[in-house]
């Protein structure tokens, strides 16, 4: 006889993790790293994001993570101050994004997070507090790069230092200045919910966490400044499938 072909299928169930992640504005690492160490050691986070590094390239990536168990993504254009960091946990399968060279003068990093179910693009900004003519410049600089980013079909989160204290984020407003008003249109047309709701610095919401998937940012807390930084850590969870802990259960689907 035919063997017969059993009705059932099997899917492995893909498990939810709850990823720690830290967002701070350094205002310098050069002269912090010995408290961004033990800030890695205690809170034990999987993502870490920094805005205005100021890291030269005379701080190696194993000065940054010295335990050796981060991919560390950094950039840092030619001007004073500034820079971008992201030290993601090797436990997740990560990979940078090399952006074209139009863009390479923005204070942006970019990289993906892969698990068996999902990539997440993960993008990373500083924006000077500049509102004349270079900060127009500047925000539409920004501005094109970030479209160009987002332009996928991933789950993107963006995270930084905006220095957009003008946004009503409650209530979608913003001054028609060409940059408050270009990037509230820019989350506007590409679906992106702001999650911080208090000020980061003084009586301003500064340091922002974007994403455009609604299930994905949980539990995000705003609290004290970073070492000797004017700005608060940001910390969030994020609801992520873990590449290295899927697959641990398994469901039966009937097969029509």
């Amino acid at each position: 006889m035919p063997a017969v072909s059993s009705p059932w299928v099997t899917f492995k169930a893909n498990r939810v993790d709850l990823t720690r992640c830290v967002l701070i504005n350094a205002r310098s690492l050069r002269n912090k790293l010995s408290d961004f160490h033990a800030l890695l050691s205690v809170t034990q986070p999987g993502l870490v994001f920094v805005t205005e590094s100021w890291l030269e390239e005379s701080i190696t990536d194993g000065m940054i993570g010295p335990s050796g168990s981060f991919a560390v993504y950094r950039h840092r254009t030619v001007r004073v101050g500034g820079g971008v960091l992201a030290l993601v946990s090797k436990q997740y399968n990560s990979y940078r994004l090399v952006l074209p060279n139009q863009f390479l003068l923005a204070e942006v990093e970019c990289f993906e997070l892969v698990t068996d179910f999902s990539t997440y693009r993960f993008i990373i900004v500083y924006r000077p507090p500049d509102f004349n003519a270079i900060g127009r410049d500047y925000a539409k600089r920004l501005h094109d790069c970030l479209r160009y980013l987002c332009d996928t079909r991933h789950t993107v989160i963006i995270v930084g230092d905006l220095n957009l204290p003008n946004i009503n984020w409650t209530d979608a407003e913003a001054p028609d200045d060409n940059i408050h008003s270009l990037f509230l249109k820019f989350c506007s047309d590409y679906g992106f919910e702001q999650y911080v709701t208090e000020p980061t610095r003084d009586s301003h919401v500064l340091d922002l966490v974007l994403c455009n998937d609604p299930y994905v940012v949980s539990k995000l807390e705003v609290t004290e400044p970073f070492s000797n930084s004017d700005h608060c850590v940001v910390k969030f969870d994020l609801v992520l499938t873990s590449h290295a802990h899927s697959g641990n259960a398994t469901s039966y689907v009937y097969d029509f």
